[in-house]
């Protein structure tokens, strides 16, 4: 059980995910990379089955110069996936009545092309079906993606898009500690953030983590001590609303 988000900036995109691995049945937990270098300008991340992610991810590497020099992405995606995919469902007994048995799996990839063409978010599902969000500029997969669509939207003002790389790891680490903190049994901390820009791949550290969720707490508590402000705390009155400019003179009849 994961989720994985993929945002776009004015000058690259971030990956973050949560690190949760969870044996459904045995509610046995543990802390799992699901986030990974595809290219020395990209990064996937994959949702579902933990054995699955790790065969696709050997694919992957092992593609890697292909995928590089690919001019179909995403084709040359699926075609490396899919066999993994094929692989693994066809290893599965499938037993009536038990839709939890199939290693159901699917891959999230972002990158950013320094030579002008910008950041790209492409999924491949768990049928091996792509869809590009690089107009919506986010995307989010696993069993809390729709939390974590939420979060996007709550925060769309912002707009991320139009903002520094930085700015968009403040705003994937909210969305994903949101989604961690509202979602069930299954996804966990610590959050894996990773950026591409036009200097290559990097992952961020845990002291850099760190860093961020102090923000993210000064920022939310900017919010409200502005919510305060515009609507009143408790005992005090709202702050005044602005009043419109005043009205110039009438023109005379006739004028233009």
């Amino acid at each position: 059980m994961t989720i994985v988000i993929a945002l776009s900036c004015s000058d690259g995109v971030v990956m973050a995910s949560d690190s949760q691995a969870a044996e459904t049945h045995a509610a046995v937990r543990d802390d799992v990379p699901k986030v990974f270098e595809l290219t020395g300008h990209a990064v996937w991340g994959g949702s579902g089955d933990s054995q699955t992610i790790r065969d696709v991810h050997d694919a992957l590497q092992q593609a890697r110069g292909r995928i590089e020099a690919s001019a179909n992405l995403a084709q040359d995606l699926v075609g490396t996936i899919r066999p993994m995919l094929e692989q693994r469902y066809r290893n599965v007994i499938q037993l009536e009545g038990n839709a939890d048995a199939i290693p159901w799996t699917d891959s999230l990839a972002c990158g950013y092309d320094p030579s002008g063409g910008g950041s790209w978010i492409v999924e491949v599902d768990r049928t091996c079906d792509t869809t590009h969000y690089e107009d919506r500029g986010f995307h989010a997969i696993g069993v809390a993606a729709g939390l974590a669509t939420l979060g996007n939207a709550l925060l769309a003002h912002f707009r991320p898009a139009e903002k520094p790389l930085m700015h968009g790891q403040l705003l994937a680490y909210r969305v994903m500690d949101t989604a961690v903190q509202t979602s069930g049994f299954g996804v966990g901390g610590p959050i894996q953030i990773w950026c591409v820009d036009a200097a290559g791949v990097r992952q961020v550290d845990s002291d850099e983590l760190l860093v961020m969720r102090g923000l993210v707490g000064t920022w939310q508590e900017d919010e409200r001590t502005l919510l305060d402000r515009i609507a009143g705390a408790p005992g005090l009155e709202p702050e005044p609303a602005p009043l419109p400019p005043p009205a110039g003179p009438p023109e005379a009849p006739g004028h233009r």
